[in-house]
């Protein structure tokens, strides 16, 4: 019997915990692939984050928007 080859890349360990439905702690998001790193944010924010306290529970931050403050702020707010 072959024996079963383990792919431990980040993306199946990031497919593997939304299958689970679970999330760790941190993600770093980048590359070229602009419609995976969508679908991806959006899958993680679906298993995170509930929709009737979206406005207050999730904080997005751009280039254009982020200083340290802004993100002090949502780092330390009360969920």
């Amino acid at each position: 019997m072959a024996k079963k080859q383990v792919d431990n890349s980040s993306l199946q360990q990031l497919k593997l915990s939304l299958r689970e439905k679970r999330a760790d702690r941190f993600y770093i998001f980048h590359g070229e692939e602009t419609f995976l790193l969508h679908y991806y944010l959006e899958q993680l924010k679906k298993l995170l984050v509930d929709p009737l306290t979206e406005s207050f529970n999730y904080h997005k931050l751009t280039k254009e928007n982020f200083d340290i403050r802004n993100f002090a702020d949502a780092v330390e707010s009360l969920p």
